[in-house]
C-alpha cells in the first residue's frame, strides 16, 4: 500500500504535491534536500518511519526520492531505500 500510495505521484507536480511535507520540507526533518542528477532531472529525498517518543528518533529508517523534471516539474519515477526490512511499511499494513 504505502509504495502504491507513493507511485500515485508519478506523473503529478512536484510543486503541486497534496501532502502535508512537500509543502513543510522542515517538518520532522523528513525533507532530506534535492540533488542534481546525469539525465538533467532533479531528485527530492524523504524520510519516513515511526516515532520513538523514548528515544526521540525516528525508527526504523525509510528514504524515498521521487525524481523530477526541472523544466516542468513533473514527477517521472519514484524509488525507496530501507534500513531494514518493512521500514518503509505503513503502520498496521
Amino acid at each position: 500500500m504505502w509504495i502504491e500510495d507513493k507511485q500515485n505521484l508519478i506523473g503529478q507536480s512536484v510543486y503541486g504535491c497534496p501532502y502535508w511535507y512537500c509543502i513543510d520540507h522542515q517538518r520532522f526533518d523528513l525533507f532530506l534536500g534535492e540533488s542534481d542528477l546525469i539525465n538533467g532531472n532533479k531528485e527530492r529525498g524523504y524520510r519516513y518511519g515511526r516515532f520513538d517518543a523514548n528515544n526521540l528518533k525516528l525508527f526504523p529508517q525509510c528514504h524515498y526520492f521521487y525524481e523530477y523534471n526541472v523544466k516542468t516539474g513533473v514527477i517521472v519515477s519514484f524509488r525507496f531505500e530501507e534500513s531494514k526490512r518493512f521500514a518503509c511499511r505503513i503502520s498496521g499494513a
